[in-house]
This record gives C-alpha cells, structure tokens and sequence, in this order.
C-alpha cells in the first residue's frame, strides 16, 4: 500500500535499479531483495510474475490492436479475461475508440495508456514504473494519478521513477540515487 518515488539526475541509476527489480537485469554485484528473497542473478519467473513493469519501452506490439495486445498478454500472464473485460479496462484508460485499432497509429500517450492496460491485465502486487506519466496529457496525467491511488489502496506497492513528483500525487516516500548510489 505504499507508493515510492525514485529520484535523481539523469544517469543517477534510477532506470537500471527498476530494470533489476523487474528481472530485466541482474546486479553486477550485491543482491535484489523481492518478497524477503535475495537474488543475485536473474529474478525466478515466479518473483516476476508478481511484479509488473512499465518503462520506456512500452513493450506492446504495434502490428496488433489495443484489444489483440490485452488478449494476447492475458494469455501470456495466464489470465482468464473477456472481450468484455478487455473493453472495460480500454475504457478505463481512455481508449475504447481505438480499441480495434492498430497501435502502430497510437500516439505517445495512448501508447503510455495502453501499456498501463497491459499491466493491469496482470493484476501485480508491485508496481515498477519508469516514468510513467511519459507521454500522457491532463486526461491521462489525472487518470495516472487514480490508478496509482487505486493500487496504495489494494496494498500494492509501487516503485516509481520520475522526475516529476507531483505527477505522481501523494508518496509515501521518496529514495535519491546519484551515481548509482543512495544518498537520501
């Protein structure tokens, strides 16, 4: 139920950090502690499957539809959803108009809605966010903010890069990395 913001100039570590806590990276040296667990290498699928991740990258597919991604990453995370379901959540992130179509022909924010989408199909008890208000308008900025308050209060917890702490609302505390270290 707590919401962290990760902060620091740019090349601080803040993005390597997450990339380690999604198991998108392995630590060169040291450990990743996940759910009590010490981990060095690569983190289990099991950990990962707990852990959702948006970055960057939004790590959908532009050859397919709004609709064809949620199918296709339910699938992938082993969740049973509807057509239904999938145009609730679309809706929910403020893209049933472009539900059907190609992601290719999203814009920058709708690409960051979607990929918020993509996350929630899997429900994850941690949230890990670089960046997440990227891309968004008002509309979008105002719906982050919900859906961040949404999860604190179904005990999820969110990890969040940014460099825009209001965009995140209300955080319970903020970590400051510089030079891949923590000073505060």
């Amino acid at each position: 139920g707590s919401l962290t913001a990760l902060v620091g100039d740019n090349g601080a570590g803040k993005s390597t950090l997450l990339h380690m806590f999604a198991g998108l990276m392995r630590p060169v040296e040291g450990a990743i502690e996940v759910f009590g667990e010490a981990f060095s290498g690569f983190l289990p699928s099991d950990v990962r499957a707990r852990m959702g991740f948006v970055g960057h990258a939004p790590f959908v597919y532009p050859d397919l539809t709004g609709n064809e991604n949620l199918r296709f990453f339910a699938k992938l995370y082993g969740v049973t959803r509807t057509v239904a379901d999938d145009m609730a959540l679309l809706a929910r992130v403020g893209l049933s108009d472009a539900a059907d179509k190609l992601v290719r022909g999203y814009s920058r924010g709708m690409t960051q809605r979607l990929a918020l989408a993509r996350m929630l199909v899997q429900d994850p008890e941690v949230w890990l966010l670089d960046e997440p208000s990227t891309g968004l308008d008002a509309q979008g900025m105002a719906l982050l903010q919900v859906l961040l308050s949404e999860a604190r209060g179904r005990g999820r917890c969110v990890l969040a890069v940014t460099h825009d702490l209001a965009a995140l609302g209300q955080v319970d505390r903020e970590v400051r990395l510089r030079g891949g270290r923590l000073v505060q």
